[in-house]
């Protein structure tokens, strides 16, 4: 029996020994950590961007044109993020998202980062996470159609609300904003690391709502697609539709954390 607790107290002795010394010396120990990083955002993706006539059913129509705003492109931007260490494997993250180029994005995300992989200067680990999306995208202006009226048309009334030609078009939608990938650090110096992360992203959006406003009277209102004044492009039939935005695929992010 003593032998089993000279022994057990050895192999502690050495473990706390060892758990000193990698307090000391390694630099992946609990610790916080600002960082700031370059990112490439996932494609903002555009469903069902048809061009359509808003027609008061007389002889004005105005043309809001969506088919040339289909743009699937990535984004780009800068994230910021708080690294608050909780074990020497462990960390909570909080970060901030902001991107453009194809509609601005902001992405506020929760989460964690475990480390499966830890060497002196080099740690890769798992760092899912959780948020809010938003994502607006201008949609540029009401045109005239310049085979309505005489050519000169000034507006066209949909019962309590008015589109003037040249009206700025643009859509925000909200969503839940999720991310899971591999995030890696390299040791610089004592107070420096680089920070590399590369997953999938996505995000569970809202229906978006099409805003038509008026810089002038600054005045606007969404245009509900299921009224009589949503019609196919130059004729007056009732167009079925909702435009939808998308947002997901593979993201990376490289930067500094001080």
């Amino acid at each position: 029996m003593r032998k089993i607790f000279f022994l057990f107290a050895v192999v502690l002795l050495l473990s706390l020994n060892a758990y000193s010394q990698y307090d000391d010396e390694d630099t992946f120990t609990p610790k916080s950590y600002i960082y700031v990083v370059g990112a490439l955002e996932p494609t903002i993706k555009t469903v069902d961007f048809f061009t359509f006539d808003l027609y008061d059913h007389s002889d004005d129509r105005v043309i809001i044109d969506l088919a040339s705003k289909e743009k699937n492109a990535p984004t780009f931007g800068l994230a910021g993020g708080y690294w608050m260490g909780f074990t020497k494997r462990l960390a909570w993250i909080a970060e901030l998202h902001l991107s453009g180029g194809n509609g601005f994005v902001l992405d506020l995300f929760g989460g964690a980062n475990f480390d499966f992989l830890s060497k002196d200067n080099f740690c890769l680990g798992v760092a899912p996470k959780i948020g809010f999306a938003y994502v607006s995208k201008k949609l540029g202006n009401a045109q005239i159609d310049p085979n309505s009226g005489a050519n000169n048309v000034l507006q066209v009334n949909m019962d309590d609300h008015t589109v003037y030609p040249d009206d700025d078009l643009s859509t925000s939608v909200l969503g839940f904003a999720y991310q899971l990938g591999l995030s890696s650090q390299f040791q610089l110096t004592n107070n420096l690391r680089l920070i590399a992360q590369l997953g999938w992203r996505g995000a569970l959006l809202k229906d978006m709502d099409i805003r038509v406003y008026n810089p002038d009277s600054e005045e606007g209102f969404n245009v509900d697609f299921a009224s009589k004044y949503c019609v196919e492009r130059g004729t007056a039939e009732h167009i079925d539709f909702t435009p939808v935005l998308k947002r997901g695929g593979i993201y990376f992010n490289v930067g500094v954390m001080f």
